[in-house]
């Protein structure tokens, strides 16, 4: 900790594990950074390689430590009722294990996560979740819910536990008005202290376009002077639709819409892993698996899943089409005025494409097994010059809009450095 700062901000839900959890906290340390250039941003990685690109990256890291059951439930209890019975804690007290929570380090928590709160992630997930922020509060941390999708919440825990969660958050952040109105339904939230705003993934910025022909070059990938699409195919996706391996209904989907543009057009295919390693079977195997049935295997190939958020949003800038099922790479196409097309698995996909009137090009193999998801693409496909000039009207809109909940967080954070 540094000696003339008292801004410390514990960043929950970024990491670079996903490429829209790792933009997401570039934009959050950069926003802060500009407003306190001394504030000391702390994260909790999940194994050593990211401890190092934490580190790399300006971020102090910290381990979680368990706390005693009495502690832990003074935490749940006090910071249900927004009571703190913590003190901050130096660095130096916290490795000597002197603290008993471990957001006594911070005196700021800015939840990135993209879509955890719902009736999709089950009861466990919300209590888990509530508890964890009710030590946040009982160690006397400011808290904001970055925009994020929400709900729907028609379990009563799930409400009952997310109500909780929200009752002491000092913003909470909804991404799109579906999201707000299942908050607000649910009596999940303060009206006073909630908005709609965009993903703050909108306010990220690609790397050079050089980059991602250097970066294409040396994966031995495809000539990026000759055009191609882009593809982020999505584990969860796969999780949840019907059928094994290379039997499932939405690999199928895959297999047929890379067969259709590698027979029906000159473009090479580029999958992309935007989601790694999570200590079960991710996007790149996923990508392995479609690239092993490439009918044109000279045309086709997939990307690391280590290369940085930036450089992946750079390679989707280069490409003439998206195929979308990852949704920070669906924002990276809007940001770069790519056309794109979208096999979602929740609202958040519809809620974004209405935005810019484009929900039409929206197929849910999960909420909408009837979808024809490759009649849409190909439509999709012969309509992008329309795609491209509808996210040129409406992308600059939203992309301003996305300021807004930073410039919220920080006119709290302020609070902060006065109090």
């Amino acid at each position: 900790m540094t000696a003339n700062s008292n801004i410390h901000i514990t960043i929950r839900g970024g990491n670079f594990i996903g490429k829209g959890a790792e933009a997401m906290l570039m934009v959050v340390r950069d926003s802060v950074k500009s407003a306190f250039p001394e504030a000391c941003f702390w994260a909790q990685p999940l194994n050593q390689q990211e401890c190092q690109r934490f580190e790399a990256n300006g971020f102090n890291t910290i381990t979680r430590q368990k706390p005693k059951r009495f502690i832990g439930l003074l935490d749940v209890i006090f910071g249900t009722l927004g009571v703190s019975i913590h003190k901050q804690v130096t660095l130096e007290q916290y490795r000597k294990k002197s603290c008993r929570n471990i957001f006594q380090i911070s005196n700021v928590v800015i939840d990135i996560s993209g879509f955890v709160s719902s009736d999709q992630f089950g009861p466990r997930s919300a209590r888990s979740r509530w508890k964890l922020y009710s030590a946040a509060k009982a160690a006397g941390n400011k808290i904001f819910f970055m925009p994020q999708a929400w709900g729907p919440f028609k379990n009563r825990e799930v409400r009952l536990f997310t109500r909780l969660l929200l009752s002491n958050a000092d913003l909470v952040c909804a991404r799109e008005q579906l999201s707000y109105k299942y908050l607000v339904d649910a009596r999940c939230v303060k009206r006073q202290k909630t908005i709609i705003a965009p993903d703050i993934a909108f306010q990220f910025s690609a790397s050079p376009p050089d980059n991602a022909k250097q970066l294409l070059a040396r994966t031995n990938c495809i000539d990026p002077s000759k055009p191609f699409i882009t593809i982020t195919p999505n584990m969860r996706i796969y999780e949840r639709t019907s059928g094994q391996e290379t039997n499932n209904a939405y690999f199928l989907e895959l297999e047929k819409i890379m067969d259709y543009f590698l027979k029906e057009t000159q473009c090479s295919i580029v999958l992309i892993p935007h989601e790694t390693s999570l200590g079960r079977t991710n996007d790149p195997e996923l990508c392995k698996m479609l690239l092993d049935k490439v009918q044109q295997p000279q045309r086709a190939c997939m990307l690391t899943g280590n290369e940085s958020a930036a450089d992946i949003k750079s390679v989707i800038g280069l490409s003439e089409f998206l195929v979308a099922s990852r949704y920070h790479s669906l924002i990276a196409s809007m940001s770069m005025r790519v056309p794109a097309t979208v096999i979602g698995w929740s609202h958040k996909y519809d809620e974004l494409m209405k935005e810019v009137d484009l929900e039409q090009w929206v197929t849910d193999p999960v909420r909408r097994s009837d979808a024809l998801a490759m009649e849409t693409i190909v439509k999709a496909w012969e309509k992008r010059d329309t795609i491209r000039s509808a996210l040129q009207k409406h992308v600059p809109k939203i992309e301003d809009s996305a300021r807004t909940a930073l410039n919220r967080m920080i006119d709290i954070i302020k609070s902060v450095q006065t109090g």
